[in-house]
């Protein structure tokens, strides 16, 4: 009997936080080499430790590897010779400076294997302008409410949001370079208990 390929999958969870990788589907992975890329954890392995595991990883894929990284995601992506499956960009993209948004798409189609997956959640601006204009400030509720319309368009000065998120806007950027074709876009995604998040599936050209 022929043995089933196994599903064997190399991630990039950018900004990763406490934050596991989505699947886009059911399917679940008999191995995988996961990256929790995020400059805020205590401590990381180095970025060529994680490139020689990441290679002993590749000879059998028959290990879950989870490696944490602390470097810069623009500095890492910009000199790994890690190939991705999933690139996986959560509550992140909002925070990259307007004038920088093409050159961090370039650097993940960069290290995207082609046909591998984007993931990206992004507040959606449509659903919070939306709120705004339709807010009652006298309402008991309103400081809960204001506490999110604020947060998801603003966030804190330490780490502000720099970019404005729509669906048209993601669908226009994604694919203005032609790297990238959209599998599939929800406007009002739930995550973490907001419903005001899009999330974009895309695959690599």
């Amino acid at each position: 009997m022929k043995k089933q390929k196994k599903n064997s999958e190399a991630i990039l969870n950018i900004a990763a936080g406490n934050i596991a990788a989505l699947s886009d589907t059911n399917k679940q992975f008999d191995d995988y080499f996961m990256i929790s890329n995020d400059i805020s954890y205590f401590d990381g392995t180095d970025s060529d430790v994680i490139e020689s595991e990441y290679f002993k990883w590749q000879e059998n894929k028959n290990e879950k590897i989870h490696m944490i990284c602390t470097m810069d995601t623009f500095e890492f992506m910009s000199r790994t010779v890690i190939m991705f499956d999933r690139i996986c960009v959560y509550r992140f993209l909002e925070h990259v400076k307007r004038t920088d948004v093409l050159y961090f798409l370039y650097l993940i189609s960069r290290v995207l294997k082609s046909d591998g997956l984007l993931d990206i959640i992004v507040p959606n601006y449509t659903i919070l302008a939306n709120r705004i204009l339709n807010e009652k400030v006298y309402d008991s509720n309103f400081e809960k409410e204001d506490i999110l319309t604020t947060t998801e368009l603003l966030n804190d000065k330490e780490d502000p949001h720099c970019s404005i998120w729509t669906k048209d806007r993601i669908e226009k950027f994604l694919t203005l370079e032609d790297r990238f074709e959209i599998d599939k876009i929800d406007e009002s995604y739930n995550f973490d208990g907001r419903d005001i998040y899009i999330r974009v599936l895309a695959r690599r050209v």
